[in-house]
C-alpha cells in the first residue's frame, strides 16, 4: 500500500470521508442479482421454445445433430463454471484468512517499537552501557532495569509477528495460484462460449431453410439476443457497483489511515515539547 505521506498532507486539516454503507451496498447488488437471474431464466425458457420447436423437424435431421452437439458443449460450459465456483469458494476463504492475519499483525506491531530483534539487543546495549557508566538514583535504575525486561520480552513478540508475516505471505502464493487458476477457466469458458455462440449460429441458419419455422422463430432468435446484451450490461453494473464501493471504501481506508499517522506526529510533537520544556525548568 502507498505511504499515507503521499495521499495526505499530514500538515493539514485532513478532509472526513465517511464510511460507505455496506448495507446499502450488499442490497443494491442482491436487486442486480435478481434482476440478472430474471432475466436468465427468460432466456432459458426462450432457448427451450426455440429447441422444442427445432426438435419438431426430426431427430435424424442435420439441425437435431447440430442441437445434440450444442447440448455437449453446454454441459461441459456447465462443468467449468462449477468448477470455477470450487475455486472462488478456496479463494473467499483464504482472504478471509488473510484478512485475519492483517489484522493480527497491526495488532502485534501496535506492541512493539523495534522491528527485529537486533535492533532490541541494541536497545538494550545502549540501555545497560547507560546503566554502567551514568549516576542515577535507585527509583531511575529500577525503571531502566523494567524497560529493559520489557524489551526482552518484546523479542517473542517480534518472533510471533515474523510467524505472522510468513502465514501471509503463504497465503498471498496459494491465493495467486488460485487467481491464476481462475483466470486460465475463464479462458476455458470463453473458448466453449464462443464454440457455443458458433453452434447456435449454425442452427439458426439451419432453422432459417425451413420458411414455415423461419417466421415463428426470428422473434424468438432476436429476444433471445437483445436478452444476451441486457445479462451482459446486468454483469457490468454488478461490476461498476463493486468497483465504486471498493474505491470508497479504500478512500476512508485511507482516511483512517491518515487520522492516525496525523495523531501519532501531534502525539511526537507534545511529547517533544514537554520534554522541552521539563528540561529548561531543570
Amino acid at each position: 500500500e502507498r505511504p499515507i505521506e503521499e495521499l495526505y498532507d499530514l500538515s493539514k486539516p485532513i478532509p472526513k470521508v465517511e464510511k460507505p454503507n455496506k448495507d446499502e451496498h450488499d442490497k443494491k447488488l442482491a436487486e442486480i442479482n435478481d434482476a440478472f437471474e430474471k432475466l436468465k431464466e427468460e432466456r432459458r425458457k426462450i432457448q427451450e421454445t426455440i429447441e422444442g420447436s427445432l426438435n419438431k423437424g426430426g431427430g435424424g435431421s442435420e439441425v437435431s445433430k447440430q442441437r445434440d452437439a450444442l447440448k455437449a458443449l453446454r454441459d461441459k460450459k456447465g462443468v467449468l463454471i462449477n468448477e470455477k465456483k470450487a475455486l472462488k469458494t478456496q479463494l473467499d476463504s483464504l482472504k478471509a484468512a488473510g484478512d485475519k492475519l492483517v489484522k493480527d499483525r497491526n495488532d502485534q506491531r501496535s506492541t512493539v517499537k523495534f522491528s527485529t530483534a537486533e535492533e532490541i539487543d541494541k536497545e538494550i546495549a545502549k540501555l545497560q552501557r547507560r546503566q554502567e557508566t551514568t549516576s542515577m538514583s535507585l527509583t531511575e535504575e529500577k525503571k531502566l532495569i523494567k524497560e529493559m525486561d520489557a524489551l526482552k520480552a518484546s523479542k517473542l513478540k517480534i518472533k510471533d509477528l515474523k510467524s505472522t508475516e510468513t502465514d501471509m505471505e503463504d497465503i498471498k502464493r496459494k491465493r495467486k495460484e488460485i487467481s491464476d487458476s481462475i483466470a486460465a477457466k475463464d479462458k476455458e469458458i470463453d473458448a466453449i462460449t464462443k464454440e457455443i455462440d458458433a453452434s447456435q449460429a449454425k442452427i439458426k441458419e439451419s432453422s432459417e431453410k425451413d420458411n414455415e419455422k423461419r417466421s415463428a422463430l426470428d422473434g424468438l432468435f432476436k429476444r433471445r439476443d437483445e436478452l444476451k446484451k441486457e445479462i451482459a450490461d446486468k454483469l457490468k453494473e454488478k461490476d461498476a457497483v463493486r468497483d465504486e464501493f471498493r474505491e470508497k471504501n479504500n478512500a476512508w481506508y485511507s482516511y483512517q489511515r491518515a487520522v492516525k499517522a496525523q495523531k501519532k506526529i501531534q502525539y511526537e510533537e507534545e511529547k517533544k515539547k514537554r520534554e522541552e520544556e521539563k528540561a529548561a525548568y531543570l
